[in-house]
């Protein structure tokens, strides 16, 4: 059987309600407004730093409060000779305080494990955000590189053509001289004899 994952709604308000506070008073002991906490136990808003430490510290200091009062209660009934027994058991509430307390302890021991595993999460996506940026930076360098590039090799085309034409013409020079040496040397034979 797998326990219930409850909400911070849900135990902000079933914490609140339990320990028989008003939105008001757990919202000024936590030093927030009365409608965050509303939008938080109607799940309006969802619980953020540094509002969630603030009211959790407010929940634990109310509980605090009144295990404190419970004990002093429970004190002072067995300094006048009624204390626990199984003819004078314990009040319901502080039973349920008791419960309440390691409940909320439970709770916060969860959530900061929650908490742990989410700033972790979010370390791990600023990485990734890291490297992305880093990628993107990479292409933006090529990308305007491109014309850089796209004109070194327009030119090397460009002297390379002109140094195709420059061989050509100098072949047709050199075919030029060899056609007319021939010629020329024939017409020296020819008047020579």
């Amino acid at each position: 059987m797998r326990k219930k994952k409850f909400t911070d709604r849900e135990v902000v308000a079933g914490t609140r309600k339990r320990l028989g506070i008003t939105q008001t008073q757990l919202a000024k002991r936590a030093g927030v407004s009365q409608k965050l906490i509303s939008a938080i136990e109607t799940g309006v808003n969802p619980m953020v730093e540094p509002s969630r430490a603030r009211i959790w510290n407010a929940l634990r200091a109310f509980e605090l409060e009144r295990i404190e009062a419970a004990e002093k209660s429970e004190l002072l009934a067995h300094a006048i000779g009624h204390a626990r027994s199984k003819n004078f058991p314990a009040s319901p509430e502080t039973l349920a305080l008791e419960a309440g307390f390691a409940s909320l302890a439970a709770d916060h021991a969860r959530l900061t494990r929650r908490n742990a595993q989410l700033e972790e999460l979010i370390r791990s996506y600023k990485r990734m955000g890291e490297g992305q940026q880093k990628m993107i930076g990479l292409y933006q360098e090529a990308l305007e590189r491109q014309p850089e590039l796209f004109r070194h090799w327009e030119n090397e085309f460009r002297l390379r053509k002109e140094a195709e034409q420059s061989f050509r013409r100098e072949i047709v020079e050199l075919e030029s001289q060899l056609v007319e040496t021939p010629a020329t040397q024939n017409q020296e034979k020819d008047g020579g004899e």
